[in-house]
């Protein structure tokens, strides 16, 4: 009596490739973005982005990109308001990452009604603590590294400058304005400040606050 042969099962779709969620971010930036506020030809800046990846195990993953934002300004300690009227960093991660809380909160509150959310769910029945639904994952993009520690290897430096701590406080080491960039290596695993010219920022980099 021969047994029968074992069905083989089709491995599950791959996710996206870093290239096809930076390909979708860039698009979504040239073609969905209003020219208003897009730097002009001889301007940079730097573009940062969530993509959402949706894999329902009928083909190839879909990707859509719920939140982006650009800029490199940050301001400087003297600008910073107590009032919560000014915004301190407009470095394009941080406001990507704005943009996906707030996605994320709007998910929230559709997934505690019974209209449900198709991104997020309870992580148990009668528990107000929600997770990603299966299939579903984030995607992070930036077309430049994010300034402060993951800047730093062998060949590239970061301009962010390191925090100290003193006691129960965090100092910021702020260095004389010198003329070059010192060849020496710089050491990893430091919490650094936004590298500017003129006036320091008192506002973490952008490294520190991915980690955070």
């Amino acid at each position: 009596m021969k047994s029968a042969p074992c069905a083989m099962v089709p491995p599950p779709p791959a996710a996206p490739s870093a290239v096809e969620v930076a390909r979708s971010c860039v698009r979504h930036f040239a073609e969905r973005l209003p020219r208003t506020g897009k730097p002009q030809p001889h301007e940079t800046t730097v573009l940062a982005a969530f993509a959402m990846s949706k894999n329902d195990g009928n083909g190839p993953p879909l990707l859509q990109v719920v939140a982006l934002g650009t800029g490199t300004k940050c301001l400087s300690e003297s600008k910073r308001s107590g009032h919560g009227d000014a915004i301190n960093d407009s470095h394009a991660e941080v406001v990507a990452r704005r943009a996906l809380v707030r996605w994320l909160l709007a998910h929230a509150r559709l997934a505690l009604t019974e209209e449900g959310s198709p991104v997020l769910m309870l992580d148990k029945p009668q528990s107000n603590k929600l997770k990603l639904r299966a299939g579903v994952s984030l995607h992070f993009f930036a077309s430049e590294m994010p300034c402060g520690d993951a800047c730093v290897c062998e060949d590239a430096r970061t301009g962010a400058k390191e925090v100290e701590a003193s006691g129960n406080d965090a100092v910021l080491v702020v260095p004389p304005l010198q003329s070059k960039v010192d060849s020496g290596p710089q050491a990893t695993h430091r919490a650094r400040r936004k590298p500017g010219r003129g006036e320091p920022t008192l506002s973490m980099s952008c490294s520190d606050k991915i980690a955070k």
